[in-house]
């Protein structure tokens, strides 16, 4: 599959990627209706069949459930082969959102993730923000403490996903990358 360089961030990037939402989480769920999440086994075999396919980035958060230790467990041994997104600010954690994005808080997650993922950088971390998403910007050190993580070389690239047009326009300013959503309806 193609790949495609992801703005200034050296990174080549196929078209298409794999969110990896529905191989952690099933409770608290935004969707309709409810799903069973896959065996280990099932999630080992989809997460080494999308690399086998060619597709090369994988997107996870804490906020994901057990997402990020499958995706350690099932391709940690392939790390050359993906280009890895977690996200910071948000865990999920006895049924529950827990929002944090204190220096503190960020530095311990991205250690934790570091650690589920079983390597020893990510490629991209974006913050995870609730609708609050400008105040995040303003009123926190979450993307001083992004670029210092960043600068200090655990974390490629840096980015920006959230709700609102206003905070896309802070973010542009320091991420290296946003994620938008974009619905065709």
């Amino acid at each position: 599959m193609d790949r495609r360089p992801l703005g200034k961030t050296g990174l080549q990037l196929t078209p298409i990627g794999f969110g990896a939402f529905k191989i952690g989480r099933n409770e608290g769920i935004k969707y309709p209706s409810q799903y069973d999440l896959p065996d280990e086994r099932t999630a080992t075999d989809l997460l080494n069949t999308v690399l086998d396919l060619g597709i090369n980035y994988i997107d996870t958060a804490p906020a994901y459930g057990v997402s990020e230790e499958r995706i350690g467990r099932a391709i940690g041994h392939r790390r050359e082969d993906v280009i890895l997104g977690t996200k910071v600010g948000e865990t999920f954690t006895e049924g529950r959102s827990m929002y944090d994005f204190t220096a503190s808080a960020i530095r311990a997650g991205i250690q934790r993730s570091l650690r589920r993922l079983r390597t020893d950088r990510i490629d991209i971390v974006f913050v995870h923000a609730h609708g609050s998403d400008v105040a995040i910007l303003e009123e926190t050190d979450v993307a001083a403490t992004l670029q210092s993580m960043r600068d200090e070389g655990s974390v490629r690239a840096i980015g920006f996903s959230g709700k609102t047009t206003a905070a896309a326009a802070l973010a542009i300013t320091w991420a290296d990358v946003l994620m938008i959503e974009y619905h065709l309806e």
